[in-house]
C-alpha cells in the first residue's frame, strides 16, 4: 500500500522524506516537518514498509490507540 500522500489525507502518521523517521500527528516533531518533507501514511506498517523508523513518540505505541487521532 502506498503511503496517503504529501498532504491533505487522513493520515495516523506523519513522516519526514529526509530523516525517514514518522511521527504521530501531534508530536512536536511531526509539526515541525517542512510540507515539501511531510509524508502522510494511514498505519504504522505503511510507514516501516516504505523505510521509515518510527519516533519515540510511536515506539510501542499500538494503532489502536490513535483511533481518536
Amino acid at each position: 500500500m502506498a503511503p496517503v500522500g504529501k498532504t491533505g489525507g487522513v493520515a495516523k502518521y506523519v513522516g519526514n522524506s529526509n530523516s525517514k523517521k514518522f511521527h504521530r500527528p501531534d508530536c512536536q516533531w511531526a509539526q515541525k516537518i517542512a510540507s515539501q518533507n511531510r509524508v502522510e501514511f494511514r498505519s504504522r506498517e505503511e510507514a516501516v514498509k516504505a523505510g521509515y523508523v518510527p519516533c519515540t513518540c510511536v515506539i510501542g505505541l499500538p494503532d489502536m490507540l490513535l483511533i481518536s487521532i
